[in-house]
């Protein structure tokens, strides 16, 4: 049973490897979060994650979103002043849209062949339920996402293949069995 496991592992290992040497890296950097929205959710990073899973094949190797953190230009250090300051301020001001080269720059430092950034411009979540919160009840959750400016860069020329904007509506809702206020 664990030799079985070893083959398994090392021959998805390999299959990785043959993906990222055979096939394009794609680099998905964090989007610009003007969407306004205050949550637990940090968009900007996982909306990019999201679409880096959506592309992500034996062809194409998505660049993990830790690695793009690490290559990204760090900010310059504050003083404690502006730190205390900055507890009261809104966090989303300290982004920075990203030029094009800016762009292809971090994406060198990856070795990636293609490079992806946007604007994520809204986003709207909203949670209703319906019956006895003790017994159970109907939920719904209807989801809006919307973004502009979406750009694919070639990193080996710089040059946009094209840029492209979106919206997507998602509605799922379905019967929930709760008992004394919790999911079952």
């Amino acid at each position: 049973c664990i030799l079985l496991f070893t083959i398994v592992m090392i021959s998805l290992t390999s299959m990785e490897n043959v993906a990222i040497s055979a096939g394009k890296r794609i680099v998905l950097l964090p989007f610009y979060d003007d969407s306004g929205y205050r949550g637990p959710w940090e968009l900007r990073l996982e909306v990019p994650e999201m679409l880096g899973d959506m592309l992500m094949d034996d062809y194409f190797h998505v660049v993990p979103m830790d690695s793009v953190l690490e290559a990204l230009p760090k900010p310059p250090e504050k003083s404690v002043l502006w730190k205390f300051l900055g507890l009261f301020s809104n966090r989303k001001s300290d982004q920075k849209l990203l030029s094009d080269l800016e762009v292809v720059s971090i994406a060198r430092k990856l070795n990636a062949d293609y490079a992806i950034s946007g604007i994520l411009d809204d986003f709207k979540f909203r949670r209703q339920g319906g019956g006895d919160v003790l017994i159970g009840g109907y939920k719904s959750y209807t989801t809006n996402v919307s973004m502009s400016h979406v750009r694919v860069l070639r990193v080996a020329d710089a040059s946009p293949l094209g840029t492209i904007s979106g919206q997507a509506d998602n509605k799922e809702s379905g019967l929930g069995l709760e008992l004394m206020g919790k999911p079952r």
